[in-house]
């Protein structure tokens, strides 16, 4: 009796609201823009904020130079980069399973290997690298401003490209997320501030 009570109350609260299509469910995802990714805010953040999340051991990815920086982890290949204007500021932010950097020979005493578990290089709406695929994407996001085949480091990828200029100059523009072609995986998600 509690079951046809309570299968009967939702009837009535779905006959009250207004009816929804798929079509408007699909307009709703389309309109979900991203801010953050491995908890840091492009645009907004900074260095130090960078360093408070993820540790001070990080190494330049041009030598010499600060303007992109990257945390590394060997172990579980995976790395976080970040692009930093002058002012030290996040531009943007890339996790990745794919990037060259984790298979280049390292100082483990100037460049220590970081701890980097997936679940702190997710989106904000929880999307991570090695652990969603590209159909999770498509249905916390919407559909791609783009898509389609890419390679990258002899990685065979489908890229979708996210553009969130309608969600106004103060919040990240563009979200790229590379998926393996093999297995669907998420295998590299960047979000950026500007354009890329």
């Amino acid at each position: 009796m509690k079951f046809w009570l309570c299968v009967s109350a939702a009837a009535a609260l779905l006959w009250m609201t207004p009816n929804l299509t798929s079509n408007d469910a699909g307009a709703a995802a389309k309109q979900r823009n991203e801010t953050t990714l491995a908890g840091l805010r492009p645009g907004r953040d900074k260095l130090r904020t960078a360093t408070n999340v993820h540790g001070p051991y990080y190494r330049q990815v041009v030598p010499g130079s600060n303007d992109v920086l990257a945390w590394v982890d060997k172990a579980k290949h995976r790395s976080l980069r970040v692009e930093l204007d002058k002012e030290s500021v996040i531009q943007s932010i890339t996790v990745s399973t794919i990037d060259p950097l984790i298979d280049q020979p390292s100082d483990p005493k100037k460049e220590p290997d970081v701890p980097l578990p997936s679940v702190k290089l997710t989106t904000g709406k929880g999307i991570r690298i090695a652990y969603n695929v590209c159909s999770e994407v498509e249905y916390t996001y919407g559909d791609a401003t783009s898509s389609g085949p890419s390679t990258q480091h002899g990685n065979e990828l489908t890229l979708l490209y996210y553009s969130f200029d309608w969600a106004g100059s103060k919040v990240p523009q563009v979200m790229e997320v590379s998926c393996a072609r093999t297995t669907g995986r998420v295998v590299q998600i960047t979000l950026a501030f500007p354009s890329l």
